[in-house]
């Protein structure tokens, strides 16, 4: 068999746990040093992605509201956060680079800005504010939507309005 990434070579992966020199281990004393590695390699990652985007608007200190966005409802979040400022709301959004590792300090310093927090998702159970909960000390309110089709600016807009009023 080939190393990876020798031409015209031929290699299997398994889903065996291998050992430093890439040979199947089936010692717990392995498996343990191994996923040791993993999670340190992942811990580094939240310093090596960009910070999440702040979005202030030019709303100074505390916000009424913040909302944190990711993937395509960012989008969607930007436009009603101009809608609502233009009528007069004191609102944030947090788009954050990475979910996982959540970067928490970023997500707890965005909180600690906000009166309170509201996270629109496009999926049944509201999986990121699920994940933000139990990382961190904030307890965002999940807005989900399940039908296929995404946000819209007004949705979120009257779901702000329907919190704050």
């Amino acid at each position: 068999m080939a190393d990876p990434g020798t031409p015209g070579g031929i290699h299997i992966a398994t889903g065996l746990e291998h050992n430093e020199v890439g040979l199947p281990s089936y010692t717990s004393a392995n498996h343990e040093a191994m996923q040791d590695k993993r999670f340190r390699k992942l811990k580094g990652v939240v310093h090596d992605v960009a910070p999440a985007e702040v979005d202030t608007g030019g709303v100074a200190g505390m916000a009424d509201l913040g909302l944190i966005a990711w993937g395509s409802t960012i989008g969607v979040v930007r436009e009603a956060l101009q809608r609502l400022r233009a009528q007069g709301y004191k609102v944030k959004g947090f788009y954050p680079k990475l979910l996982h590792p959540l970067p928490a300090q970023q997500f707890e310093d965005f909180g600690a800005s906000c009166k309170r927090l509201l996270l629109p998702e496009v999926n049944f159970q509201g999986q990121l504010a699920h994940f933000v909960r139990a990382e961190t000390s904030l307890r965002p309110e999940s807005y989900t939507i399940c039908g296929g089709m995404p946000f819209t600016p007004e949705m979120i807009v009257t779901r702000v309005k329907e919190i704050l009023a």
